[in-house]
């Protein structure tokens, strides 16, 4: 059976605030460059790419609304995930002690992860755009590969650096 963990409000440092406009300010990228997108497409776009980049799918142009809809869920969601860090998995029991350490770290992690799935969705975005004026989509693998290495980078830097954490007594 889990043991109870100790529920603690963690106030925002600066960091977290900073991360936090930063993804919200990528996240409003997403949407506002999406209504674009939607306003300048003809009524019928490309909707899928094979390997090759050539369309193999089209579309009618309401489907654009789909990803910005999974990145304000995801990013609803996430956000929501903050409040309670008491859920998260930790490498170690937690106790009162150092529940609000492994707290402020576990947070940071999910912001952080917020904030790559923001700049991916950013990402695809823009491939999309580009897939639609052209016709064709030009696969630029290290735009996806330097996208997903954020989104799993930075909360593994974090976690590295950061865990095991020392008690501060």
């Amino acid at each position: 059976m889990m043991s109870r963990r100790p529920h603690i409000k963690i106030e925002k440092d600066r960091t977290d605030k900073i991360v936090f406009m930063v993804t919200c300010f990528f996240l409003g990228v997403v949407i506002v460059f999406n209504f674009w997108l939607w306003k300048v497409s003809p009524q019928i776009i490309p909707g899928h790419f094979d390997l090759s980049g050539k369309v193999n799918r089209y579309d009618d142009k309401s489907i654009l609304f789909i990803l910005p809809g999974i990145a304000l869920f995801l990013f609803l969601l996430l956000n929501s995930l903050v409040r309670y860090p008491e859920l998260y998995n930790y490498p170690q029991s937690i106790t009162e002690e150092n529940a609000p350490a492994y707290y402020r770290q576990g947070i940071k992690i999910m912001r952080f992860l917020n904030l790559g799935i923001m700049l991916l969705f950013m990402a695809i975005e823009f491939e999309v755009c580009r897939g639609i004026k052209n016709n064709f989509l030009k696969l630029h693998w290290w735009e996806f590969v330097l996208a997903l290495l954020l989104t799993t980078i930075a909360p593994i830097f974090i976690a590295k650096k950061f865990f095991p954490v020392k008690n501060k007594n």
